[in-house]
């Protein structure tokens, strides 16, 4: 049988993604659908589930965030998701002056004197 190279692709994609969530994960989603809640509206749509599921799984994903804006080996990553996490806060409380909410925490942490300095040996 013949395959042409998009579907080598797909199938090679499928493979992954059954790699990264277990058949007993997939199982475990279908059997909560089967049986899971239901609104006035009917059962839960697959919508509904996703947004459910992120919703009791952020309290976990917001711990990892910031054990990786603590603990990550390189700085980038460590930047990125303190970064991340500033945006997150800020989205939730609001900034007045317009900037992102990093903006404020890197002006004090580190002004051009500081770069310049840096730049040329002094301390």
């Amino acid at each position: 049988m013949m395959y042409d190279e998009e579907e080598v692709d797909i199938a090679a994609a499928m493979a992954k993604r059954r790699a990264w969530v277990s058949d007993e994960e997939m199982r475990s989603l279908g059997l909560e659908r089967a049986t899971g809640l239901h609104s006035a509206s009917g059962s839960e749509t697959y919508v509904d589930q996703a947004r459910r599921i992120l919703r009791e799984n952020a309290p976990m994903a917001a711990s990892s965030l910031v054990r990786l804006a603590r603990y990550a080996e390189t700085e980038t990553v460590r930047l990125r998701a303190s970064i991340e996490i500033l945006n997150r806060v800020e989205n939730a409380g609001g900034g007045t002056d317009g900037r992102e909410p990093w903006a404020e925490v890197y002006d004090q942490v580190l002004s051009t004197t500081d770069v310049e300095k840096f730049a040329n040996g002094s301390k």
